[in-house]
């Protein structure tokens, strides 16, 4: 099942999302989601390319301050049209995401305890 919103929060224990009738629904554990790590090829250029234009449209119109052309909203779309497959690659691996001001802390505590463990280099771009 695509689970499609961009309003994602922890409460209490659980995961949810508000779904577009602006009901909060919870996720179950262990659902795959996006973390905006993809690899394509060079077909999913010509599909963004065509779909930009309507999304570019509707932004402008409805919400040009907060307009986003998402990744996933295209794959998804594809998926559902029966153009697309996707698939995932699991990771042992932690994921530390940045989306705001208030994740950097936890990021930045959580790469220096990866430093001190040895499982990241001292100096990451060097």
């Amino acid at each position: 099942m695509l689970f499609r919103s961009t309003k994602i929060w922890k409460k209490g224990d659980a995961i949810v999302y508000e779904a577009e009738n602006g009901e909060e629904i919870r996720i179950p554990e262990g659902t795959l989601v996006s973390m905006n790590l993809w690899g394509f090829s060079k077909g999913i250029f010509e599909e963004l390319a065509v779909r930009f234009p309507a999304f570019l449209n509707r932004a402008l119109r409805e919400n040009p301050l907060k307009g986003e052309f998402y990744i996933p909203t295209v794959v998804g779309g594809l998926i559902e049209e029966g153009r697309a497959a996707v698939q995932v690659l699991h990771s042992r691996d932690r994921w530390f995401g940045v989306t705001y001001k208030e994740d950097k802390p936890v990021v930045v505590s959580a790469i220096r305890k990866q430093k001190a463990a040895g499982i990241y280099s001292e100096r990451l771009w060097d």
